[in-house]
């Protein structure tokens, strides 16, 4: 705002022989005067505060009143720091203050505002959320799609036409043998009486109990133990299993403390603990294992018991894990119609239910890709071929292909793509890439290098985001190398790794696998629940009455879908994507704790206000007024808040950090707050002060929707 007074303190400095370019800050209190510059910067071997004290005899410089000194307390060897403050004249300051309002008011009430240009033309790829089409979407799902969805708003603002990608992860493991579980079920005339995915999940969770005590079951043999050819842990069973475990513990155990007893270990007896080490977590990992799904098995019968029993009958008739291989080569190279037609049908049964819930969430998407498209085009073999030519490659055997990651390897890619050390998610070495099995099988990481060049070559993006956690950090990192030797080196500089930690709920555990976790839908739906219930307790007390025609529903429904989305995303925003976060669901649905609500009553407060000008005292805001009336400290502080907003969404985009927005949201609506209970609006002294005070309150409520909108809230009017 002062910027103008930063030209003739440079001049001055200039003259009397200090060759320096100050820049004008704010002093470390308000009191101090009303911008200042740091002294040490220029000082060079001359004493800062002597310095200082001169400047304040001789600086003569029209419009400043007051020139002083401030030293902050000196730390261990280091001076301290030396501000010369400069205080304004009051004609001047107002005269500043004035045209700074004037100036802003007029931007942040144009369309124009918030809306950068500093990307235009170009375009970017957010992919997010990308969930595996087995089980419905839950609340650690949703901060992926949230932070996804506000990254692609918040490069919308900077000028870029940004794409929303969902990559279907349907070759796999997982999917197989829930296809397998679909397919039992739908023999035996089973149809879904809830919504697809939710009860997805649960044939997920039993074909996977099935699956995994096949696969223990499947080691018994070599233990010595003898096991039932069924899908079930028996109690005996579980009891040879402890024994077998409980031996190898103990053995382990004991090797494991003869050699950590040696003062001066040898290199081999080194190498030997971390294979021990290594062992016996393991055994004790299988141990755990066997209890665990020994529990499950009988939780998931007790939960889900009709679907339990058919799909146990069904189960029971096949080598599951002999049918899920088969399905999921057939389905992988593409080699039996129906088989991929049951795929195809499982997926986009789920693909429609997770549109349903992400729409409610106020998130869409501009296209689906397919990883069995990647996988059927051959492009990923095309990829390995090729990799396979690289000086870095190294060839395991029949058909395998592994890259190796050596410094040179590292020190190249940060040369051709800028990225740093710091940008390395490992310490020490950067281990081996498999892209191809000596089968002949391609891995995920070949599917993935191939699905990030048909994302590159279909939108010629300038930089494509992939919003997945931190835990996937080494595998996104392990990308670069591989599209560098293939001759892409701006798509492994545009490659971008969105990272955020995941989410735990406050006292209860979430496990796919046992078909425990508070989904998207029962979230917003409580939400929503406790939302009307709060209206309903806030309209009784202001004796209103429930709605009563189709169109008065239809309007609280929309209120209350507003506050649900404030309640729902804004406390998966609000705190940087790297943090993990306990979610507390009883906080997120009080209305009083959460700021998202908050936020969006300061907004809905502000329009009423402003609703009650027009039709009370038909006075209608805008930017040109006679602002010195209403100009003070408070309400300038107001407008510089909400003049930084540019400044705000850049550092958002810069740092990656959607909650920067979040809280410069949160801190606007508590200026409102105040203003309000500052300053009288509709009973102000005078018609002029009126609407000087109601164009501040206007440009408020344009900043607060403004925020709200780029965090995906619908910022409404009423409440």
């Amino acid at each position: 705002m002062y910027s103008y007074f930063e030209k003739p303190i440079n001049d001055y400095l200039n003259k009397i022989g200090i060759d320096t370019e100050v820049q004008l800050m704010s002093p470390p209190s308000v009191e101090l005067g009303d911008f200042c510059i740091v002294i040490n910067k220029f000082a060079g071997k001359e004493d800062p505060e002597e310095l200082a004290n001169k400047l304040v005899d001789t600086i003569d410089i029209e419009g400043i009143d007051k020139v002083s000194t401030f030293t902050t307390k000196a730390k261990k060897k280091k001076k301290g720091i030396v501000y010369l403050n400069f205080k304004l004249d009051e004609k001047s300051k107002k005269n500043i203050q004035t045209s700074f309002f004037e100036k802003n008011i007029k931007y942040i009430l144009s369309k124009k505002y918030g809306h950068l240009n500093v990307n235009n033309g170009k375009t970017a790829i957010v992919e997010h959320t990308s969930a595996n089409p087995i089980s419905p979407l839950h609340v650690g799902n949703i901060r992926n799609s949230v932070h996804g969805d506000t990254l692609a708003r918040i490069l919308e603002r900077t000028g870029y036409r940004v794409y929303r990608h969902f990559y279907v992860n349907d070759v796999g493991l997982q999917v197989s043998f829930v296809v397998v579980g679909y397919e039992i079920a739908k023999n035996a005339g089973v149809k879904p009486v809830i919504k697809f995915d939710i009860w997805l999940g649960q044939v997920y969770a039993i074909m996977n109990c099935f699956y995994t005590i096949q696969t223990i079951k499947s080691k018994a043999e070599n233990y010595g133990i003898n096991i039932k050819d069924d899908y079930k842990l028996h109690n005996n069973e579980v009891l040879q299993f402890n024994s077998y475990y409980e031996l190898k513990i103990k053995d382990t155990k004991t090797k494991l403390s003869e050699l950590e007893k040696i003062e001066k270990p040898a290199r081999e007896d080194k190498k030997t603990i971390r294979e021990l080490k290594t062992k016996l977590k393991k055994l004790i990992d299988e141990k755990n294992e066997v209890g665990k799904y020994h529990q499950t098995f009988d939780d998931l019968k007790s939960r889900f018991s009709d679907l339990f029993d058919i799909l146990y009958t069904g189960v029971s008739k096949i080598d599951l894990i002999e049918v899920q291989t088969n399905y999921h080569k057939a389905y992988e190279k593409k080699t039996d119609e129906r088989i991929v037609s049951l795929f195809k049908e499982v997926t986009l049964w789920v693909l429609s239910a997770f549109e349903w819930t992400l729409n409610r969430y106020n998130i869409h998407f501009d296209q689906f890709d397919f990883e069995s498209d990647i996988s059927w085009s051959g492009l990923p073999d095309n990829i390995i071929d090729k990799l396979a030519k690289s000086e870095y490659a190294k060839d395991t055997g029949d058909l395998g292909v592994r890259l190796q990651y050596p410094k040179e390897a590292i020190n190249k890619l940060m040369k051709e793509t800028g990225l740093t050390k710091k940008d390395i998610p490992i310490k020490g070495e950067v281990p081996d890439l498999q892209l191809r099995r000596s089968n002949g099988t391609a891995l995920y990481a070949a599917k993935d290098i191939a699905y990030s060049i048909k994302k590159f070559e279909d939108k010629d993006p300038e930089v494509i985001y992939n919003v997945i956690s931190t835990e996937q950090s080494l595998p996104q990192f392990q990308l670069l190398l591989p599209l560098l030797e293939l001759g892409y080196p701006q798509y492994a500089k545009g490659l971008k790794h969105y990272a955020y930690e995941l989410v735990d709920l406050l006292g209860r555990p979430m496990s796919g696998r046992m078909a425990a976790y508070v989904t998207a839908d029962a979230f917003y739906d409580e939400t929503f629940i406790r939302s009307r219930m709060a209206k309903r307790e806030s309209d009784g007390k202001r004796e209103i009455t429930p709605p009563s025609s189709p169109e008065e529903w239809a309007n609280e429904n929309r209120i209350l879908h507003s506050v649900t989305l404030a309640s729902t995303r804004y406390p998966l925003i609000d705190k940087s994507p790297t943090r993990r976060i306990v979610l507390d669901i009883d906080q997120a649905l009080d209305f009083r704790r959460n700021p998202g609500p908050f936020i969006q009553y300061a907004h809905a407060r502000a329009c009423g206000i402003l609703r009650n000008a027009m039709e009370q005292k038909k006075i209608k805001p805008g930017w040109k007024n006679n602002w010195e009336l209403i100009v003070d400290d408070y309400t300038l502080e107001i407008i510089k808040h909400l003049a930084e907003i540019d400044d705000t969404i850049l550092r958002s985009r810069k740092n990656l950090d959607p909650a920067v927005i979040a809280t410069w949201c949160f801190q606007l609506a508590q200026m409102f707050m105040k203003f309000y209970e500052k300053y009288p609006v509709l009973k102000s002294e005078n018609k002029d002060i009126m609407k000087a005070r109601l164009s501040v309150i206007k440009a408020i409520q344009m900043g607060i929707a403004t925020g709200l909108d780029i965090l995906g809230i619908p910022a409404t009017d009423r409440l």
